[in-house]
């Protein structure tokens, strides 16, 4: 059976959000004295799809940070619930960081993500990514290597994914499309998928294009009768925030 994913932008699904300030007390200077990190071989890769480590609390205690003084970082907690089969809920909570900065990706990228990345303490066989979601970039701990990764790709498509919101003030409705691209993966790419699926069912995947996680999802749960685990043979990635010529730039590097 055929099957196609669409990967929906969801990170921490299901939860709540209670953002606490950090600046009282995390060390902002004017002066970039901060040694920085390398780039992890999973973020040089053009696409990735890679375990969220949603049990390792990576964000307990502040890190100490030195970065730009137009930057803010935030702290927060949260709690998720996903369903994982028929009477099973998967629980688990922890703490967040998100950096506010409005110098766009590149600097964000450049600038901010190696010094956050030093400043951190993350287990062997994990990589600190980020997301951008509402105009701050969200920390993601993932889990390396990924499930799958660009040698995973057959080709890339580019297309868009018509977006609604509705502003709850005033019910005012905004269309807008967002940039996206299918990916096809190669039948062992398909195996890996359906065998990380099997073996972890709603558990949280992130899905990555050039070192960006562009969205966040369960894994499918068991449900009912219905064939498992599913064969999944292209990936939808909605590029959220990003523009088409960068859509076009993630298909022309997967083209074989």
């Amino acid at each position: 059976m055929r099957r196609a994913l669409l990967f929906f932008f969801s990170i921490g699904c299901g939860g709540g959000f209670d953002a606490k300030s950090a600046a009282e007390g995390h060390r902002i200077e004017p002066e970039e004295k901060q040694p920085t990190a390398p780039k992890s071989a999973i973020a040089r890769e053009v696409f990735a799809t890679a375990a969220v480590a949603f049990d390792v609390d990576v964000f307990a205690r502040e890190p100490t940070v030195t970065m730009p003084m137009e930057a803010h970082m935030t702290l927060g907690t949260f709690l998720a619930s996903q369903n994982i089969g028929p009477g099973q809920d998967l629980k688990y909570g922890g703490h967040t960081c998100e950096i506010a900065f409005a110098g766009g990706w590149d600097r964000f990228d450049a600038e901010i993500a190696p010094k956050l990345i030093s400043g951190v303490d993350v287990p062997n066989g994990t990589a600190l990514l980020f997301a951008l979601e509402k105009g701050s970039y969200k920390a993601v701990l993932v889990r390396t290597p990924p499930i799958l990764s660009t040698a995973e790709a057959v080709s890339g498509s580019v297309g868009t994914w018509p977006h609604v919101e509705i502003d709850l003030n005033n019910g005012q409705t905004t269309k807008r499309d967002i940039p996206t691209v299918t990916i096809t993966l190669t039948k062992g790419g398909t195996d890996k998928l359906a065998a990380f699926i099997e073996a972890n069912p709603g558990r949280p995947m992130a899905h990555i294009a050039r070192g960006r996680v562009v969205e966040t999802t369960p894994a499918p749960p068991k449900i009912g009768d219905a064939p498992w685990p599913p064969r999944i043979e292209t990936v939808l990635l909605k590029l959220d925030g990003q523009t088409t010529a960068d859509a076009e730039a993630v298909a022309r590097a997967l083209q074989r």
